[in-house]
């Protein structure tokens, strides 16, 4: 669950600034009508808010329903260059109806259009990770994080209409008080990510997005970590020029089971690994 809502997080903010680029992309009309709304302003925002829960039994003692917000502030420095600060929230639905900060702040630094060729552009983003969350803060005493590296963006409409790609390559490097957290596992200290999106937009106001992320990861004593992996199926609606509304299935795994010790293959979909999640978003 927690490399669910990691994985998720770092997916949403790295899309909301990526597909931009992409005019055929399901987040292009959400960042580029915050972006011309003001104009005038340098400064834009964003505020989502939705659920999420699992496909276990509703009885079940383990199953899980969380309500989620996360707030975005930008500032536009000039047409290439920009700065982002994300916070993300959740209250647990189905437990304990604890408020917490679900995932880490982050400030990121993106500038885009850092180089063009027929329908590629690629831009670079930076980000400062701080531990705002009990996992990070409190479990795993972390100081701060650092990630950094390019996006792809690929307008494909000439082969169809409303179709785009984006390749993300993502390097993070964590900076800890210790090499182990507080039950004594070892703490993860460099991460590779790749992100892997199609996007389909059709009748002007519905798009389709598949995304695919693979991590590798490697502990502070250099030992290889199991690969992981998060697969999202979404399908979204432009309702107004400020309002989006989505409704997605994202399913979270290791390739190798931890206590069995076999390579198990990726999953779209698996009712003890998937959850379901409907959002809203409004850009001011």
């Amino acid at each position: 669950m927690r490399l669910n809502h990691f994985l998720f997080s770092v997916l949403l903010f790295v899309m909301a600034n990526a597909t931009a680029r992409a005019q055929s992309s399901m987040a292009t009309s959400t960042v580029s009508t915050s972006q011309s709304s003001f104009s005038n302003s340098k400064f834009n925002g964003s505020f989502a808010f939705g659920g999420r829960s699992d496909f276990k039994e509703t009885g079940a003692e383990d199953k899980s329903y969380t309500s989620e917000y996360e707030f975005t502030l930008g500032y536009q420095m000039d047409a290439e260059n920009s700065l982002s600060f994300f916070i993300p929230f959740e209250k647990e639905l189905s437990g304990a109806y604890e408020a917490r900060v679900l995932r880490d702040a982050r400030l990121s630094y993106d500038r885009a259009d850092f180089y063009q060729y027929k329908n590629m552009n690629v831009s670079l983003k930076s980000v400062f990770v701080y531990p705002t969350s009990e996992l990070s803060k409190v479990q795993n005493e972390m100081i701060a994080g650092v990630e950094f590296g390019p996006t792809f963006a690929f307008d494909l409409n000439k082969y169809a209409t409303g179709l785009s790609f984006i390749y993300v390559t993502r390097y993070r490097r964590n900076f800890n008080k210790f090499t182990v957290d507080r039950t004594g596992q070892q703490l993860t200290e460099q991460s590779f990510l790749q992100f892997f999106v199609g996007n389909y937009s059709f009748m002007e106001k519905y798009a389709f997005q598949s995304a695919f992320i693979y991590v590798n990861s490697w502990r502070y004593d250099g030992a290889q970590k199991y690969d992981s992996y998060l697969a999202i199926q979404e399908l979204s609606a432009q309702v107004t020029p400020k309002v989006n509304v989505a409704l997605g299935i994202e399913t979270s795994a290791a390739l190798v089971n931890p206590e069995r010790g076999e390579s198990k293959g990726v999953q779209i979909f698996d009712k003890n690994l998937s959850q379901v999640y409907g959002k809203a978003s409004v850009v001011f």
